[in-house]
């Protein structure tokens, strides 16, 4: 008698844990998709038409994420420079108000994506990547 009441009492407790694991991880995916739905992925020709909307908006920030040789080469007009290679790019980046909706790019599109997760994890909610 008492091995079958153990045998129960593990079977509720695996059932227990596994519905415990479920919920985590249905918890940490809608977290991951809500802030994806904050980061709003654009192409060249949308972003041109974004920033022309938004032109004079103190509330929006073009950032450019590249170095700074490459920012000086060209970059685009009235952008922001934080190199995403710099030691100091999270310090930087957290210095930024978080309320205003950012712009962020790059040459490829690989730092502006790293630079938009670090973003997300600093709590900033509106961004644009070009990726």
């Amino acid at each position: 008698m008492r091995k079958q009441i153990a045998f129960l009492i593990l079977i509720a407790f695996i059932s227990l844990s596994a519905g415990y694991a479920q919920n985590v991880h249905a918890d940490e995916s809608s977290q991951s998709q809500n802030q994806k739905q904050n980061v709003k992925e654009v192409g060249v020709d949308q972003a041109r038409v974004i920033i022309d909307e938004k032109k004079g908006d103190p509330g929006f920030v073009i950032l450019d994420v590249r170095t700074q040789a490459e920012y000086s080469d060209g970059h685009i007009e009235g952008s922001d420079n934080i190199d995403i290679k710099s030691a100091s790019f999270k310090d930087d980046i957290g210095k930024l108000d978080k309320s205003k909706t950012y712009l962020v790019y790059c040459r490829s599109g690989r730092r502006s994506s790293a630079a938009v997760e670090i973003m997300q994890h600093e709590g900033f909610t509106n961004i644009y990547v070009m990726p």
